[in-house]
């Protein structure tokens, strides 16, 4: 069952603690108003890390979950790990605007779901997910901008859903001088199924040796 936050009054800090205690009690945390949470704290959720120096990290038995808010900065869990170097817990951030993307490159984690969410790119070089990695009706969070999946050598225990998803790819390489194509899977592991169903791609499907 969710914990619903919604109403147009309330503050920053009270929707992050409403995704703290959420995620304490194993639930998720749901807005309606396009609330802020910020990039940071999803980070410190995800990775074990006390977010007060003097108390212990919040348990996720169940993730992180957040539904329908807007995601202030990048979240950044490249390479990241979970408490004591286990895997770090699902993810979800469905129905959501993501301001500043999201990277998981060289990550381990339980599962990544980012339903009907608004980004501009998801950086996963590498990672490990053990479960499935959703990104169905994903689109770009600005009217021109770019909505790419940037996964070479992505490994995935489960499925990989991509059904209506709308993706543009940038027209700019990466800080490596890589191509930043719309749906890069180059040399990926899929163990489950890749559904693709009416996807709209803006430019190129490199799936070679996947």
């Amino acid at each position: 069952s969710p914990i619903g936050c919604g109403g147009s009054k309330l503050s920053y800090s009270e929707a992050e603690r409403c995704v703290i205690e959420a995620t304490r009690e194993g639930l998720e945390a749901r807005f309606t108003s396009g609330e802020i949470i910020s990039a940071d704290l999803i980070r410190k959720l995800m990775l074990g890390v006390p977010l007060y120096t003097d108390l212990a990290p919040v348990p996720t038995p169940c993730g992180v979950r957040i539904i329908g808010a807007v995601i202030d900065g990048a979240i950044n869990l490249n390479n990241g790990r979970g408490d004591n170097g286990t895997v770090m817990p699902g993810l979800v951030l469905d129905y959501c605007r993501i301001i500043g993307g999201i990277d998981i490159s060289y990550a381990q984690l339980g599962k990544l779901s980012l339903e009907h969410t608004a980004v501009g790119e998801i950086r996963a070089v590498r990672a490990f997910i053990e479960g499935e990695l959703i990104a169905n009706d994903i689109h770009p969070a600005e009217e021109f901008g770019n909505c790419f999946l940037s996964a070479h050598s992505l490994h995935v225990d489960g499925d990989i859903q991509l059904r209506r998803a709308m993706l543009r790819e940038s027209s700019e390489p990466d800080q490596f001088g890589t191509e930043q194509f719309a749906l890069d899977l180059r040399n990926a592991t899929i163990n489950g199924t890749v559904y693709l169903r009416d996807l709209v791609c803006h430019g190129t499907i490199n799936i070679s040796l996947a």
